[in-house]
């Protein structure tokens, strides 16, 4: 039996109807939440939704938002789209150069880049590629 936050259920299938219910998420950070959660008297629905919340807050920075389209957290760090890095470009260069990425997927994201945001990809020094 592996050790989660619902290992201390003696029922076997709730223990796994519970950790379905949470969708699989077993990090350490939601299982911890979860826990504590728990412990303070929540509800298992309670407790999923705040380990969840700290989940995102963990992956997503406490100030995180959502979008309001599709419910998911929105990106904005460093690498997000219109955020990326001159690192991020080279990396997919060196990944098309390796045969793991598609022959035009460098050019592709270098000319979305200056098509979406040519502040950004002036700034970081991309090359501008003519169709």
């Amino acid at each position: 039996m592996s050790d989660d936050a619902f290992s201390g259920i003696e029922n076997e299938d709730m223990r796994n109807y519970l950790r379905e219910q949470a969708g699989g998420n077993q990090s350490a950070v939601f299982t911890i939440a979860y826990r504590k959660a728990t412990e303070r008297g929540k509800t298992h629905e309670e407790a999923v939704l705040e380990a969840i919340e700290a989940e995102r807050k963990n992956v997503f920075g406490y100030r995180y938002k959502i979008d309001p389209k599709t419910g998911q957290p929105l990106q904005d760090g460093l690498g997000s789209p219109g955020n990326e890095t001159i690192g991020h470009f080279d990396a997919l260069r060196k990944r098309v150069q390796q045969g793991f990425e598609s022959p035009s997927a460098y050019n592709d994201a270098v000319k979305r880049m200056w098509r979406d945001f040519p502040k950004r990809a002036a700034a970081i020094g991309l090359p501008q590629i003519r169709a």
